[in-house]
């Protein structure tokens, strides 16, 4: 043995052997340290059908806004249609699935990391400026201020193309 496991009080195979005695003895851990509400699992089951959900909500945006795009001559006014209601049901959804992401445990090098400021500023490391730029409904937002500028007396229709820029922007 070399000088850097002498500090150690059993060596490795000693550990492998308590580590599969105490797996045997099936020691009973109570449920709420067990299955925590916070942080998410990524394995649970509620967690992967989310991302599904997810998954699937992205590939019907990844073929609609450019078919919306090129094909749907829109013109924006007060009266929600069916498939506006929808649209903005999609929008909430991916903000929500922000939220969540803040709430989400991962594994890093290894280890199952579950302290929230840890996971948050992971998040905010890595993939939450696109989830949020293709979560928030921005042509939304400008569609909203192009109509009430237009109640005020501007002109909405000539803004139409801002509109259809910040949506292609989403994809």
């Amino acid at each position: 043995p070399d000088a850097s496991t002498q500090d150690w009080p059993i060596d490795f195979e000693d550990f492998v052997r308590v580590v599969e005695t105490l797996r045997a003895s099936a020691i009973a851990i109570p449920n709420e340290i067990a299955n925590p509400r916070f942080p998410f699992d990524p394995e649970s089951r509620a967690k992967q059908s989310w991302d599904l959900l997810i998954m699937i909500l992205l590939l019907y945006t990844t073929f609609s806004v450019p078919y919306m795009l090129v094909f749907v001559n829109e013109s924006p006014d007060l009266n929600l249609s069916p498939f506006d209601i929808f649209e903005v049901t999609l929008d909430c959804i991916f903000c929500i699935d922000v939220v969540l992401s803040f709430f989400t445990a991962y594994t890093e090098q290894g280890v199952y990391i579950t302290d929230l400021s840890k996971i948050a500023a992971s998040y905010l490391r890595s993939w939450f400026p696109i989830d949020f730029m293709g979560s928030v409904p921005f042509d939304k937002i400008v569609a909203a201020i192009i109509l009430t500028n237009a109640e005020r007396g501007g002109s909405a229709s000539s803004n139409l193309g801002a509109i259809r820029f910040v949506r292609a922007l989403k994809v």
